[in-house]
Formats: C-alpha cells, sequence, structure tokens
C-alpha cells in the first residue's frame, strides 16, 4: 500500500501526495503553520534568555530585536540550504534538550540548584550529548540524560560544599 521511499525525509510529502488535495493542502498548511510557530517560539525564547539572563539587559530592547533578525536570518539561510538530514537533526535536538530535564526536575521538584549547577548540567550535558551523538552511542538519550542529571546533583553538591565554606 505504502511505496518504498529512498529517502526518510520524504516521507510525509509522499504521504500528502497520495491524498486528495482536499486533504493535502490542509494537512501540508497545518505542518508548515506548526514548524513556523515553533521557530518563532524558540527565537523569542533565545532572544529573551540572551537578553534578559545573559545579557542582564532589561529595560533596553534594541539587542533583543536585533538578535531575533539575526536568528532569522540565520533559519532562511539554513532553510535554503535544504539539508537533507533532517531526520538525524530532529534526534540530536531533542538529546540535547534532554539535558534540561534535571534542571526542570531539580530546580521546580526539588527545590535544590544553583547557578553552578545550571552551567554544569547544560554545558557538559551539552556538550556529552554532542559528544555521544557522534559517536553513534547506543541509546545516547538515555546516557546524556543520565550523565546531565549527575551533573547536576555534582553541580548543586559543591555549591552547597562552597556555601558552607564561606559562611564557616
Amino acid at each position: 500500500v505504502f511505496p518504498q521511499v529512498a529517502d526518510r525525509d520524504t516521507v510525509i510529502v509522499h504521504i500528502l501526495g497520495q491524498m486528495g488535495r482536499w486533504l493535502a493542502l490542509p494537512l501540508a498548511l497545518t505542518i508548515i503553520f506548526a514548524a513556523v510557530s515553533t521557530a518563532n517560539s524558540i527565537i523569542l525564547t533565545l532572544s529573551s534568555m540572551l537578553t534578559r539572563d545573559v545579557l542582564r539587559q532589561k529595560r533596553s530592547a534594541w539587542f533583543g530585536r536585533l538578535f531575533i533578525v539575526v536568528l532569522t536570518l540565520l533559519v532562511v539561510l539554513f532553510s535554503l540550504t535544504r539539508p537533507n538530514y533532517l531526520v538525524e537533526l530532529s534526534v540530536s535536538s531533542s538529546r540535547i534538550l534532554m539535558v534540561f530535564l534535571p534542571l526542570f526536575l531539580g530546580l521546580f521538584h526539588l527545590k535544590m540548584g544553583s547557578r553552578l549547577a545550571g552551567v554544569l548540567t547544560l554545558v557538559g550535558g551539552g556538550a556529552l550529548a554532542i559528544l555521544f551523538g557522534s559517536l553513534g552511542a547506543r541509546l545516547s538519550s538515555v546516557w546524556t540524560l543520565l550523565a546531565a542529571l549527575g551533573m547536576f546533583f555534582v553541580g548543586a553538591g559543591l555549591d552547597r560544599l562552597l556555601a558552607g565554606r564561606k559562611g564557616a
């Protein structure tokens, strides 16, 4: 029923091609709108994080707006290259995003963590996610999550240890 597709990045195109236009057009538009909305949300979030958290500019919005334009241009340039590795890219991005899970768990549910734990978890976990993905490690997302979780607890423990020394 379903033809063999040589390139797995074109599966959706093949599925939509087998449907009638009255169904394929709304589905294709929905996919496009979802992708644009997701990219928009990511760009706005990155701009806010850079402006408010990294550069600590809460009153001046010009840098955030400039960063939005730069990121949007980078996304457009990336899309013009028509990459054929979107499946690998989406798996890699989910593996890298896995390092945020220990932060959410620790900060919001366990009520622990610090800047040191956050930096160690994000930088170290992100680097390991890229390394595991590059090496093609089996269960790389699981290993990334476990490593990031360990880094979070190590960072939180180091912060408590350092805070105890400052108080003494």
